[in-house]
């Protein structure tokens, strides 16, 4: 499943950073860009965080992204899934490291 909805942005280090869900119809959502003025630009092939495997709870959809940062620096991904195509939805989060501009999961 792929999720069309869900955009947050973050500014860190001076670069502005986008969670954009099922851009361009990509399976697995959370693609991350970044921009330098008005153009974006993918930073990665694959997803950051790519749906579950069968029959784990996020297999059909992981979705919906927000991202916080804390006073403290810390990045959080909150994200939704869902492992029967989208009759009910879980919630949970991951953190985000950052090294050389580039994120990654801890």
């Amino acid at each position: 499943m792929v999720c069309g909805v869900g955009c947050s942005t973050e500014d860190i280090e001076n670069k502005e950073y986008q969670d954009l869900s099922g851009w361009k119809g990509q399976s697995g959502p959370h693609e991350w860009f970044t921009t330098r003025g008005v153009r974006w630009e993918r930073l990665f092939r694959e997803p950051l965080l790519a749906n579950g495997k069968p029959g784990e709870w996020n297999s059909s959809e992981s979705g919906h992204p927000g991202v916080l940062v804390t006073k403290r620096g810390e990045t959080h991904l909150f994200f939704q899934g869902n492992n029967d195509n989208g009759k009910t939805w879980y919630l949970s989060s991951v953190r985000i490291g950052w090294r050389a501009g580039m994120p990654y999961l801890l």
